[in-house]
């Protein structure tokens, strides 16, 4: 067996674990309201262009989970 194509299959199923992951974790952060992840997904690759889903899946929940950290000034 080729293990280029064995290590292809391995990274490509990793990558897609990884993916998974991270949108399951960028739904729970938006109430599991699939459809509002996937729009702001459309809205930042257009922000964006060119980059990995991982990337922009890290993006928006780094940047939901900033904005839930901000301490609101009264």
């Amino acid at each position: 067996m080729d293990t280029r194509t064995s290590n292809t299959w391995w990274d490509n199923y990793r990558e897609t674990v990884k993916v998974t992951r991270r949108f399951r974790t960028l739904v729970s952060l938006v109430n599991n309201r699939e459809d509002i992840a996937r729009n702001m997904i459309n809205l930042i690759k257009q922000q964006y262009p060119g980059k990995s889903e991982v990337w922009y899946l890290n993006k928006l929940i780094a940047e939901i989970q900033t904005e839930s950290t901000i301490p609101i000034a009264y």
